[in-house]
């Protein structure tokens, strides 16, 4: 299966971009009024957020990572065609990486979480169809996204 093993490569490339933009949006987002305000120097706060980044992934990525790859599409239902399933996965991490690093290098405060669900979302309605896509929990995933800043 070589057009798999290309997937792969491109799906490891792709992921290191959405981490890029990811990271440094996210840090941008945390510090950024903390080294404006002279709270920390920026080579500081560059460590303390890398710092927590890592954290944050160590200690909630299995969670968020299993509600992305199996709650909101369910996975079996590219059970017949496992190559579509790797192309669909390749076109939402390069579409989601694209949006963090379009929004980090354009100064946008975005998320990456919000890049990749909508990009999974969008992925399995066009290749499966909207009843390919968990409703529900899309929709709690949207409502923690308006009630988060509150």
């Amino acid at each position: 299966m070589p057009c798999l093993d290309v997937i792969f490569w491109l799906g490891v490339v792709t992921s290191v971009g959405i981490g890029v933009g990811n990271a440094g949006n996210d840090l941008c987002n945390a510090m950024g009024v903390t080294v404006g305000s002279k709270v920390l120097p920026l080579r500081h706060a560059v460590v303390v957020g890398a710092m927590f980044d890592g954290l944050g992934a160590l200690l909630m990525g299995a969670r968020v990572t299993n509600t992305i790859s199996a709650g909101i599409v369910n996975p079996e239902i590219y059970a017949a065609d496992v190559s579509l399933l790797a192309k669909a996965m390749l076109v939402v991490m390069f579409s989601g990486g694209l949006t963090m690093l379009t929004g980090t290098f354009g100064r946008v405060p975005i998320s990456a979480h919000h890049s990749v669900v909508g990009s999974l979302v969008a992925v399995a309605l066009i290749t499966k169809g909207p009843d390919a896509v968990h409703w529900e929990l899309v929709k709690e995933i949207v409502f923690s996204w308006v009630g988060n800043p509150l």
